[in-house]
C-alpha cells in the first residue's frame, strides 16, 4: 500500500512567512507583516497591490516580461508569498510602472519553476497545477489560512500606502 502524501510545513524560517503566522496567532500586526512585504517589493522592484481593475497602469512590454518574471521569483525567494491562481486573481503585480498581466495559469507556471528550482518545502515536482489552483490544508499545513492572512497583509500594506499619499506604487519606469 502508498503512503499517504506528507502534508508539508511552511518555513517560519523565512521572516514574512513567520510574520504572517505571528499576524494569525495574534503576535504581531498586519503592519508590521506588511513593512516585511514592501522591503521586499522595493528590494526585487516589483509591487503586489489589491483590486487589480481598478489599477491603472500600461501594460508590460513583451521585452520585459523576462526580466519582470526574474524580479518576481527573486521576490519570491526571499518571501516565499506563494499562493494559487484565486489569490493572484484578487492581487496585481506590478513591476516598475508596468502592469503584469499573467493569467492565473500562467502565474502557476510561473510559480511551478521557482519552487522546482528552489526545491520549496524540500519538493521538486511542482506542476503549474499545484499552484494554478492546487493548494490547500491537504497539501501545506494551514495554508487556506495562511493564503488569506496574506492577503490581509497585502490589503494593509497597500492602506499605508495610500495613507502616506502613493496611492500608486511610486516606481521609476522600468527599464
Amino acid at each position: 500500500m502508498e503512503d499517504a502524501q506528507k502534508i508539508l510545513t511552511l518555513d517560519r524560517g523565512v521572516p514574512f512567512v513567520d510574520a504572517v503566522f505571528r499576524v494569525m496567532a495574534g503576535e504581531a500586526t498586519e503592519t508590521e507583516a506588511a513593512l516585511i512585504l514592501r522591503s521586499a517589493e522595493l528590494m526585487h522592484e516589483v509591487c503586489f497591490v489589491t483590486v487589480p481593475r481598478a489599477v491603472r497602469a500600461r501594460p508590460l512590454p513583451d521585452r520585459l516580461y523576462v526580466t519582470a518574471e526574474g524580479r518576481v521569483q527573486k521576490f519570491l525567494g526571499e518571501t516565499h508569498m506563494v499562493f494559487t491562481g484565486y489569490e493572484y486573481d484578487q492581487v496585481a503585480v506590478m513591476y516598475g510602472d508596468y502592469l503584469c498581466q499573467w493569467s492565473p495559469r500562467a502565474w502557476g507556471a510561473l510559480v511551478t519553476r521557482w519552487a522546482n528550482q528552489e526545491n520549496w518545502l524540500g519538493k521538486r515536482d511542482w506542476t503549474y497545477l499545484d499552484f494554478y489552483g492546487g493548494l490547500n490544508d491537504r497539501a501545506v499545513k494551514d495554508y487556506l489560512a495562511w493564503s488569506e492572512a496574506v492577503m490581509q497583509v497585502v490589503h494593509a500594506k497597500c492602506l499605508l500606502s495610500q495613507q502616506a499619499g502613493q496611492i500608486q506604487p511610486l516606481y521609476k519606469t522600468a527599464p
